[in-house]
C-alpha cells in the first residue's frame, strides 16, 4: 500500500518542472537546491523535528502581506 501525503518526497520536488523552472528564474541551480534539502532533511531528523514544530516556530511571524519593519 502506498503512503498517500501532500507533500513532495526530495526526487518529486527535484524533478517538478515548475520548481524547476523557479530555480532557473531564481539563479539557483538545481544540485544547490538538492544540497539545500538534503541539509534541511538532515537537521530535521538530528532535532526529531516534525512538520507542526516547523509550524510552531513560524507562528511568531507577521501574517503574509505585513510588514516586518512597520
Amino acid at each position: 500500500m502506498k503512503k498517500i501525503t501532500d507533500d513532495l518526497t526530495m526526487n518529486e520536488a527535484l524533478q517538478d518542472p515548475l520548481i524547476a523552472q523557479v530555480l532557473r528564474a531564481d539563479g539557483v541551480r538545481q544540485e544547490d537546491f538538492r544540497r539545500l534539502l538534503e541539509t534541511a532533511a538532515l537537521k530535521m531528523r538530528a532535532t526529531g523535528s516534525a512538520k507542526s514544530n516547523f509550524l510552531k516556530k513560524l507562528a511568531p511571524l507577521p501574517a503574509a502581506g505585513s510588514c516586518l519593519y512597520c
